[in-house]
């Protein structure tokens, strides 16, 4: 009777222990799937940011091609400007020697008539 009782109570605690285990089987399933959906989640936010930082810096760079070829534009524009400049100043150096000549040339028609005129003023 007391041997039947004590292989009951065994049977018991062997039922309960295992209760134990499938319970902890199961909260370790529910854990590891709640892991392997945490990962997965946070795989995607990760292809999410890389996404976002790829077209964020193709945007950055197409911004700055854009701006380059701006900047290039306005350097063949004062390239331009500056072969304009070279030229006029080329123009004004060799026409300076007849700039001269002709600033004489007029000192001395304004000599001339100032000349006239104090004879005009004489007589």
């Amino acid at each position: 009777d007391e041997a039947a009782r004590a292989a009951a109570a065994e049977r018991e605690e062997i039922e309960q222990l295992r209760q134990q285990v499938l319970e902890e089987k199961s909260k370790c399933a529910a854990a590891t799937a709640a892991a392997l959906q945490e990962r997965d989640s946070l795989a995607q936010m990760k292809a999410q940011c890389e996404a976002t930082h790829d077209a964020l810096a193709a945007k950055q760079a197409a911004e700055f091609q854009e701006k380059l070829s701006e900047l290039n534009v306005e350097r063949e524009k004062l390239a331009e400007m500056q072969q304009q400049v070279d030229t006029h100043q080329k123009k004004l150096k060799a026409a300076e020697p007849e700039r001269l000549k002709a600033q004489r040339t007029l000192a001395a028609a304004e000599e001339a008539m100032a000349n006239v005129e104090k004879e005009k003023a004489a007589l």
